[in-house]
Protein backbone atom coordinates (compact mmCIF):
# COMPACT_ATOMS: atom_id res chain seq x y z
CA UNK A 1 0.00 0.00 0.00
CA UNK A 2 0.90 3.75 -0.90
CA UNK A 3 2.73 5.55 2.02
CA UNK A 4 3.04 9.24 1.50
CA UNK A 5 6.49 10.26 3.15
CA UNK A 6 6.58 14.24 1.77
CA UNK A 7 4.67 16.77 0.64
CA UNK A 8 5.46 19.98 -1.47
CA UNK A 9 5.16 23.09 -0.17
CA UNK A 10 3.04 24.27 -3.03
CA UNK A 11 1.34 23.26 -5.64
CA UNK A 12 4.10 21.69 -8.71
CA UNK A 13 1.14 23.58 -10.76
CA UNK A 14 2.81 26.79 -10.04
CA UNK A 15 6.70 25.47 -9.98
CA UNK A 16 8.94 27.92 -12.53
CA UNK A 17 11.09 24.49 -12.95
CA UNK A 18 12.40 20.65 -12.34
CA UNK A 19 15.72 20.14 -12.29
CA UNK A 20 16.91 16.37 -12.60
CA UNK A 21 20.47 15.89 -11.45
CA UNK A 22 22.43 12.61 -11.44
CA UNK A 23 25.38 12.62 -8.74
CA UNK A 24 27.96 10.51 -8.39
CA UNK A 25 27.61 7.02 -5.61
CA UNK A 26 24.37 6.59 -7.69
CA UNK A 27 22.31 9.22 -5.82
CA UNK A 28 19.86 11.71 -7.78
CA UNK A 29 18.12 14.56 -7.14
CA UNK A 30 14.85 16.54 -8.17
CA UNK A 31 15.42 20.29 -7.77
CA UNK A 32 11.84 22.12 -7.63
CA UNK A 33 11.96 25.91 -7.85
CA UNK A 34 9.13 28.32 -7.43
CA UNK A 35 8.65 31.97 -7.89
CA UNK A 36 6.47 34.05 -6.14
CA UNK A 37 6.93 37.98 -5.40
CA UNK A 38 8.96 37.26 -3.13
CA UNK A 39 12.98 38.11 -3.13
CA UNK A 40 14.13 34.56 -2.65
CA UNK A 41 12.55 31.65 -4.77
CA UNK A 42 11.88 28.69 -2.98
CA UNK A 43 13.71 25.67 -3.58
CA UNK A 44 13.12 21.55 -2.78
CA UNK A 45 15.78 19.20 -3.07
CA UNK A 46 14.19 15.77 -3.47
CA UNK A 47 17.00 13.08 -2.93
CA UNK A 48 17.36 9.51 -3.39
CA UNK A 49 19.76 7.49 -2.56
CA UNK A 50 21.89 4.71 -4.18
CA UNK A 51 19.06 4.25 -7.11
CA UNK A 52 19.04 1.08 -8.91
CA UNK A 53 16.62 1.81 -11.55
CA UNK A 54 14.71 5.16 -11.84
CA UNK A 55 12.00 5.71 -14.59
CA UNK A 56 10.17 9.17 -16.08
CA UNK A 57 6.80 8.89 -17.70
CA UNK A 58 3.92 10.85 -18.49
CA UNK A 59 2.21 7.73 -19.17
CA UNK A 60 1.17 6.30 -15.48
CA UNK A 61 0.24 8.30 -12.46
CA UNK A 62 -1.04 7.19 -9.61
CA UNK A 63 -3.31 10.07 -7.60
CA UNK A 64 -1.81 9.35 -4.14
CA UNK A 65 1.96 10.77 -5.88
CA UNK A 66 0.77 13.67 -7.11
CA UNK A 67 2.67 16.59 -5.18
CA UNK A 68 4.02 13.65 -3.11
CA UNK A 69 6.48 11.84 -2.30
CA UNK A 70 4.97 8.18 -1.77
CA UNK A 71 6.52 4.79 -0.88
CA UNK A 72 4.96 2.89 -2.85
CA UNK A 73 5.64 -0.51 -0.51
CA UNK A 74 5.37 -4.07 -2.60
CA UNK A 75 5.25 -3.50 -6.52
CA UNK A 76 5.41 -5.33 -9.58
CA UNK A 77 8.18 -2.31 -10.64
CA UNK A 78 10.46 -3.68 -7.43
CA UNK A 79 9.95 -7.19 -7.86
CA UNK A 80 10.76 -7.05 -11.34
CA UNK A 81 14.33 -5.06 -10.24
CA UNK A 82 14.78 -7.92 -7.36
CA UNK A 83 14.56 -10.75 -10.08
CA UNK A 84 16.76 -9.12 -12.64
CA UNK A 85 19.50 -8.70 -9.68
CA UNK A 86 18.72 -11.81 -7.88
CA UNK A 87 21.63 -13.87 -9.95
CA UNK A 88 24.40 -10.51 -8.90
CA UNK A 89 26.20 -9.99 -5.96
CA UNK A 90 25.28 -6.38 -5.57
CA UNK A 91 23.43 -4.87 -2.32
CA UNK A 92 20.16 -4.69 -2.43
CA UNK A 93 18.55 -5.28 0.81
CA UNK A 94 15.81 -2.76 1.86
CA UNK A 95 15.65 -0.96 -1.35
CA UNK A 96 12.22 1.25 -1.62
CA UNK A 97 10.23 2.38 -4.35
CA UNK A 98 9.16 6.04 -4.40
CA UNK A 99 7.04 7.94 -7.06
CA UNK A 100 6.20 11.44 -7.00
CA UNK A 101 4.47 13.25 -10.12
CA UNK A 102 4.02 16.77 -10.93
CA UNK A 103 1.22 18.51 -12.49
CA UNK A 104 1.22 17.59 -16.95
CA UNK A 105 4.03 15.43 -15.53
CA UNK A 106 6.40 13.93 -15.70
CA UNK A 107 6.10 10.77 -12.65
CA UNK A 108 9.39 9.92 -11.66
CA UNK A 109 9.88 6.36 -9.84
CA UNK A 110 12.85 5.28 -8.07
CA UNK A 111 14.10 2.41 -7.02
CA UNK A 112 16.91 2.89 -4.23
CA UNK A 113 17.76 2.71 -0.73
CA UNK A 114 16.40 5.74 0.76
CA UNK A 115 14.90 9.32 -0.05
CA UNK A 116 15.78 12.75 1.98
CA UNK A 117 14.72 16.15 1.17
CA UNK A 118 15.45 19.92 1.91
CA UNK A 119 13.45 22.60 1.89
CA UNK A 120 15.16 26.13 0.93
Amino acid sequence: MAKRIFELPHPSSGVAGITFVQEMHKNCKLICSWEFDLDQPIIVSLEFIEVWSLKRTYLKSDHSAYDHVVDMGHSEYLDDIRRRLANKALPFDNVRHYMICFDDGPCWEFVCRDFNSLVD
